[in-house]
């Protein structure tokens, strides 16, 4: 650009907006000012990166109103890595030094509340609080693209997860083989007596709740069996929709007393998890 170009058409002033770039060079690595003419005449200028990792999408400007746009060199950055330079405009309407940070943070995705996850311990605290919103993450192509950039070594297991028809199960036994949780058990009973008062003369139906507990988070399944035609089990499968945030599942069981003459009868009620893991509780209803 000429020296005389620079001066002969007015009076330009430039102006910068913003007046600094924060660049991401892992997740991000593009980053724009946008360069106008708050003065008269016509804006003519250079830029300039003070930085080989930081390239301008263009190294001179003419008009009115230009976007500058600049890319970070992804592949010259190391994890953790930050560079603090500047890039230089020059114009016929004065000088302009835009400080730019550039860091290199560890790949991430983002999730719906805008949070960017950028390690597996933070995806497993994710499917620990979110896990419906984590169960969908966890089998969209975004997921799989984040995987690759942390090089994961194991994307062939990580498929084999994502394939399970039960979502759920797939995403708990991606964390359980990554070390990230421990499967969810059941927890064995304190007391597995249940005692059952029926009213006197009563030839109704008396209900009960039977306190089943586990621990941990994430996929879990049972079965609930009664022994007994006067025993019914409200629900006879549970799962982790059915546990409140203590871990606790209530599951109602009924006595027909219609369905026995004695004062008293006996039945058991078996808790299977899928594992194969049960507890067995001694049911007693008296009249």
């Amino acid at each position: 650009m000429k020296t005389t170009d620079m001066f002969e058409h007015g009076s330009p002033i430039i102006k910068c907006v913003p007046g600094s770039l924060e660049i991401d060079a892992r997740n991000a690595p593009h980053g724009s000012v946008t360069l106008s003419n708050a003065g008269s005449g016509e804006l003519i200028g250079s830029i300039t990166s003070k930085s080989p990792r930081l390239t301008p999408s263009e190294h001179s400007f003419k008009g009115v109103r230009f976007i500058a746009e600049f890319h970070a060199d992804t592949t010259a950055f190391k994890e953790g890595e930050t560079e603090n330079t500047t890039v230089v405009v020059t114009s016929n309407g004065g000088e302009i030094i835009i400080p730019v940070t550039v860091t290199a943070s560890a790949p991430a995705v983002s999730v719906k509340d805008g949070r960017q996850i950028s390690s597996l311990r933070e995806f497993a605290d994710y499917a620990q609080s979110e896990p419906n919103l984590a169960r969908q993450l966890f089998v969209k192509s975004d997921f799989n693209v984040w995987l690759l950039k942390l090089n994961y070594e194991y994307m062939t297991i990580y498929e084999h997860f994502a394939a399970d028809p039960i979502k759920e199960r797939g995403l708990d036994g991606f964390l359980i083989f990554n070390n990230l949780k421990t499967r969810s058990l059941l927890v064995p009973p304190t007391e597995n007596r249940i005692k059952i008062e029926i009213p006197p003369r009563s030839k109704g139906i008396t209900q009960v709740a039977l306190q089943i507990q586990r621990e941990g988070f994430g996929y879990i399944t049972a079965t609930v069996e009664s022994d007994s035609s006067w025993l019914n089990i409200f629900k006879t499968k549970i799962s982790s929709h059915d546990f409140n945030e203590d871990g606790i599942c209530n599951v109602d069981i009924f006595a027909d007393s219609a369905k026995f003459s004695a004062r008293r009868a006996e039945s058991k009620i078996t808790v299977t998890q899928e594992s194969g893991k049960s507890f067995l509780y001694s049911v007693t209803a008296h009249k």
